[in-house]
């Protein structure tokens, strides 16, 4: 039997012994052999081609065009323009890659390929005047468009008749077209990419797992809408078999737990086979919990635990990457159940001092958390054994996460955050970046907050206290979101001698609190790189200033109607440039 040879260069063509055994090539080397297209006409069996970015002009061969088995040609960078009219030629291709090209037709040879059902335009330039997007109507075989990134000024009509596509991703402006022209289409294609969070962050690593395991289109768009969070459009059309086929399968981790909570959200959480005491319930796969604690949990509620399916099992709890449990539980009719669906049964049946008594001050343990010493934590997560855990206490159980070094703590906290948290949260342990530390910026510093803010559950104004109490870090997030009064509070507190210092501090607009402080004489904004303005009708109530240093501050500088207005607003201040 032949090998499968994948080669990096193409000057490695000048090397091999046997060209029928070459089925990819991924290069961005300089084409240095005269005898290029006379060597790749030899690879007979090749079936992915890839020419990427070069620093150099690239002649492309029209020789590739002989190649029998070809099925996905991509040129991302490279000028393919001349054999773009013979591309018709290759029978067998089912992806074309057209990436960072610069386009002033549609190729009206794309309808002489029978299989095509790929095509990625992604960071390609068209011309304003290209009419030929109906010929993609004719490529019957079309499953998915990428425009991403794709320069084109208005959205084509004709990509709205596409009524075979399963996918498409288009720019967000021209996404934001097709939703309000073409809300019909919108809703019927299988997958739209949405511009989420989670989609910006995996969609390409997704897009290629699909490639790899040749998921069919169906599946694939289950994975997608699952990534995006489109639940209307999963309802419509995933089945059972489907999400859990999806729990199974070594991909993206937050693909699978996605997948398992839409499976609570739709099949468990009102199953009509609930667990009751008496019942065997097998776990099968990765799951949030310690299984040795489960395990004594279930036994308090007179359950049996089993690590695998037997004839004697009543329910399967079940985790990621199952190795096919819920193939047999589907073939002996045995209830599904989510991790969640159990976890709430043992909670609601046992005795939960933490959660349940309104008396018990969790404003300790939270201490506890954020001492920052190993023995505190430790026994603040001893307590969350016994006892149960608040959710009001996730934002302090995640930064004792990020912040220790003990593999203990790290250990049990993630395993609390992946049974307590959401989903978005659990992706964000993967990035395990420091917030606070000695040379963090503000702006680095409100950036990272805002992040998190925006894709998790927890509260980042205790996370900015936190910062700010522990490593004098975090100000400019607080004056952003913290209420009026506070925020005078915390400006009055580096007061000193009636000035007051918001040098480099990442200022983007100046907080209203900060004109509350009639008392200043000295105020120093300098080095707020992106401050653009300062309000003159507020900054008069800073009756007593005298100095006001703008230094560094280049948009302001520029502005010199700004300065002259506040020079006409108080005369006697000293500007400070």
């Amino acid at each position: 039997m032949k090998q499968r040879i994948t080669l990096y260069s193409i000057d490695d063509l000048e090397t091999v012994d046997d060209y029928e055994e070459i089925v990819c090539i991924r290069t961005n080397s300089y084409y240095k052999s005269k005898r290029f297209g006379e060597l790749i006409s030899k690879c007979i069996n090749l079936e992915e081609l890839y020419f990427l970015e070069s620093y150099f002009r690239v002649t492309i061969p029209a020789s590739i065009l002989t190649l029998p088995k070809l099925q996905t040609l991509v040129f991302r960078g490279v000028e393919a323009n001349a054999i773009l009219p013979s591309i018709g030629k290759l029978k067998c291709l089912k992806t074309l890659g057209l990436q960072e090209h610069s386009l002033s037709s549609i190729p009206r040879s794309l309808a002489d390929l029978p299989r095509l059902e790929e095509l990625d335009f992604n960071g390609s330039h068209f011309e304003n005047d290209i009419h030929e997007w109906a010929v993609l109507n004719s490529i019957k075989s079309l499953k998915y468009v990428n425009l991403l990134r794709a320069k084109l000024k208005a959205l084509p009509v004709e990509i709205a008749e596409l009524h075979t596509l399963s996918e498409l991703a288009l720019p967000k402006k021209l996404y934001n077209q097709l939703i309000k022209k073409h809300p019909i289409f919108c809703a019927n294609i299988p997958y739209l990419y949405g511009h989420s969070t989670l989609e910006k962050k995996y969609y390409y690593n997704l897009l290629n797992i699909c490639r790899k395991h040749q998921f069919d289109w169906t599946f694939r768009a289950v994975l997608f809408n699952l990534l995006a969070g489109n639940m209307t459009k999963l309802d419509r059309f995933v089945t059972q078999e489907m999400i859990l086929k999806t729990t199974d399968i070594k991909l993206l981790e937050i693909i699978r737990l996605k997948a398992l909570e839409y499976y609570h959200n739709r099949w468990t959480k009102n199953t009509t086979s609930p667990l009751l005491k008496g019942a065997q319930l097998a776990v099968a796969g990765k799951i949030g919990i310690n299984k040795q604690e489960l395990r004594k949990k279930l036994k308090a509620q007179g359950i049996k635990y089993s690590s695998k399916i037997t004839s004697q099992t009543t329910h399967l709890l079940l985790g990621q990457l199952s190795h096919g449990a819920y193939l047999d539980a589907l073939e002996q009719q045995i209830p599904i159940l989510s991790e969640q669906y159990v976890l709430n049964f043992i909670n609601s049946n046992s005795e939960q001092y933490l959660v349940d008594d309104a008396d018990v001050n969790t404003e300790h343990i939270g201490q506890l958390l954020l001492s920052g010493q190993d023995e505190n934590i430790l026994l603040a997560l001893t307590l969350f054994k016994q006892g149960g855990f608040p959710m009001e206490l996730l934002t302090e159980l995640f930064l004792a996460h990020r912040q220790t070094d003990n593999n203990a703590i790290h250990r049990e906290s993630e395993r609390l955050i992946r049974q307590y948290g959401s989903i978005n949260l659990v992706d964000e342990l993967k990035k395990n970046q420091v917030i606070f530390s000695k040379y963090a910026s503000e702006v680095g510093i409100k950036r990272k907050l805002r992040s998190l803010q925006r894709r998790t559950e927890l509260d980042c104004l205790k996370i900015a206290w936190h910062g700010y109490k522990t490593y004098k870090k975090g100000f400019t997030f607080l004056l952003s979101e913290l209420p009026q009064k506070e925020s005078i509070e915390l400006l009055r507190e580096r007061v000193k001698d009636k000035q007051l210092s918001l040098s480099q501090i990442g200022l983007t607009t100046l907080p209203t609190s900060l004109f509350e402080l009639d008392e200043l004489e000295i105020l120093d904004l300098s080095y707020n790189y992106q401050l653009r303005s300062i309000s003159t009708k507020l900054l008069p109530k800073l009756n007593q200033l005298k100095v006001l240093i703008l230094k560094g501050n280049y948009n302001l500088l520029e502005n010199k109607k700004l300065l002259e207005k506040i020079k006409e607003l108080i005369p006697n201040l000293q500007l400070k440039l």
